[in-house]
This record gives structure tokens, C-alpha cells and sequence, in this order.
């Protein structure tokens, strides 16, 4: 049995250093316009194959802590008060929606975390290996990125992140891959 974990791993490690990424996280705000990156996340993680991370922040302020996060990239130390609780799992139910109404249930992996959008996906960047993260472009056409949005610029700035930013418009061919 070890001689086959051994050479799924090896074909895993391969695939990532071919390929550049060893997997695809897409986060969602619940937009019409965040929802045009599906369709692209998909289709990298189907082509790669390679697992589909959604991600939903539920914003909030960034609860104090008191001690260090426990675990790698850091614990989902959020708010379980019943307002922040209820929006977790209307989150989580949006993120269901979308692997149903694309068609990629058993494919996919629901993330849902509270508090600022950037460090909760900046701590799924580590928890993933090598994510090529997909975002929908801030405006209809290829721009420098600095046209793009902040969430996409901050992203940029860390310098190891791929970054797959697709247009606003449905028909629109997508960007090519920014790599670090």
C-alpha cells in the first residue's frame, strides 16, 4: 500500500512543478461579478486536476487574540456570537449552491471563514499546496493591475501568489496568468 501513496504523491509533486500549481481556491463574496471566476477555477482544476477550493469570507472585525493561532497557517478563531454564527452558514449554503448549480459538488471543497477577506485567504494560500487563486477582473478588458482590485493588488504584492485574474465579461477570453 505504500509503494502506491508513494507514487500518487510522486505524480502529485510532478503534476505541481509541470503545471506551477497544485491546486485552484476561488473566493467568493456572494457577487454576480465574484461568480464569473467559477467557470474558469473549474475548468483549471478539472484540467490539472487538481482540488477546487471555494472560499467565503464572512467579514467581520478580526476577533482579539489572546494566545497564537494554533495549527500552520493559523486557526478560524471567529465570532460565535448568533449573528456572525447565522452568517456563517447562509455562506455556506451560497457556496453550496454554486458547486451545485456548476456542477462540481464532489470536485470541490467549501471553505467558510470570518474576519478580513485578505488574511483569510492569505491563510488558505498556505493551507493549499500551491493555489492558483481565480478572481474576476475589476474591469471588462486586460488592464495593467494596478486597474484591478485591491484584493488583487494586495495578492500580487506577496510575490509567490499565482494569480488568475479573469474579465467581468462572460465572453470575454481570460487573462493570462500573473506567476510569481
Amino acid at each position: 500500500m505504500s509503494g502506491h501513496h508513494d507514487k500518487a504523491q510522486s505524480t502529485k509533486a510532478a503534476r505541481e512543478e509541470v503545471v506551477g500549481f497544485g491546486s485552484v481556491l476561488a473566493p467568493l463574496d456572494g457577487s454576480s461579478r465574484a461568480e464569473r471566476a467559477v467557470p474558469i477555477a473549474l475548468y483549471e482544476a478539472r484540467l490539472h486536476a487538481v482540488p477546487l477550493v471555494f472560499l467565503r469570507v464572512v467579514s467581520f472585525p478580526e476577533p482579539p487574540v489572546a494566545h497564537p493561532p494554533h495549527g500552520p497557517a493559523g486557526a478560524d478563531l471567529g465570532d460565535t456570537s448568533p449573528e456572525v454564527m447565522e452568517a456563517r452558514r447562509e455562506a455556506e449554503a451560497y457556496l453550496e449552491s454554486v458547486t451545485q448549480r456548476y456542477h462540481c459538488i464532489a470536485e470541490s471543497v467549501i471553505i467558510v471563514r470570518v474576519g478580513d477577506p485578505f488574511i483569510q485567504i492569505v491563510r488558505e494560500l498556505g493551507r493549499w499546496p500551491s493555489p492558483l487563486v481565480v478572481l474576476t477582473a475589476k474591469a471588462t478588458s486586460v488592464l495593467p493591475l494596478g486597474a484591478h482590485s485591491e484584493l488583487a493588488r494586495r495578492l500580487a504584492r506577496l510575490g509567490s501568489v499565482h494569480l488568475l485574474l479573469t474579465p467581468v465579461a462572460a465572453d470575454a477570453p481570460p487573462i493570462r496568468p500573473l506567476r510569481p
